[in-house]
């Protein structure tokens, strides 16, 4: 991993692994987004994450 220390995008903190890992957080942020459409995705404190919905 990249030791970058900050990022502008959850895309661009994902490019900084290894394809394997990438493919694997990429299954894993493709099944948060199916359980929670309306969360918003953000980097906070340079880690990935997602709000909750503002309905929730």
């Amino acid at each position: 991993m990249n030791e970058k220390s900050t990022y502008s995008s959850v895309d661009e903190y994902i490019s900084t692994f290894t394809p394997e890992i990438q493919e694997k957080l990429q299954t894993i942020r493709r099944v948060v987004r199916e359980a929670a459409p309306a969360a918003k995705e953000k980097i906070s404190y340079q880690h990935r994450g997602r709000q909750p919905c503002p309905a929730c």
